[in-house]
């Protein structure tokens, strides 16, 4: 479920059949309307990092138990999504940064993973599997 403000967005997602509500998503209103007290997961990734830790504050509130991955742009902003209740904060700054690393040092290693976590290949599938001691 999407909460998309930008209404020239509209259009592609019913063409694309994605489920959205239209407005701010910081708001407690269109929170409840996505279904957020029964949601596993909230993915905060709105234009600034001031909007994705109100929206992490909004989300913790209505779900105590969500699962918060926020995006953050700034270094300083880590500390305060991970006090507004964020789950998870990346960075894709250093996302970007520590895979182009990997690709000079590990270019194979990071091509495998390319083809192996990209939908371009159909005949290669990586789950997850909890293991038990």
């Amino acid at each position: 479920m999407v909460i998309e403000k930008n209404p020239e967005l509209i259009p592609a997602m019913d063409e694309d059949g994605i489920l959205y509500v239209s407005g701010d998503a910081s708001d407690a209103g269109n929170l409840i309307k996505t279904g957020i007290e029964h949601a596993n997961g909230l993915i905060a990734a709105l234009g600034s990092d001031a909007d994705n830790v109100f929206l992490a504050l909004t989300a913790r509130q209505l779900n105590p138990d969500l699962f918060i991955l926020a995006r953050a742009s700034q270094k300083e902003s880590i500390s305060k999504l991970t006090a507004a209740g964020a789950t998870q904060v990346v960075s894709p700054y250093d996302i970007g940064a520590a895979s182009m690393a990997q690709r000079i040092l590990r270019p194979a290693v990071t091509s495998f993973f390319d083809l192996a976590l990209t939908h371009e290949r159909k005949d290669i599938h990586m789950e997850e599997m909890p293991v038990s001691a």
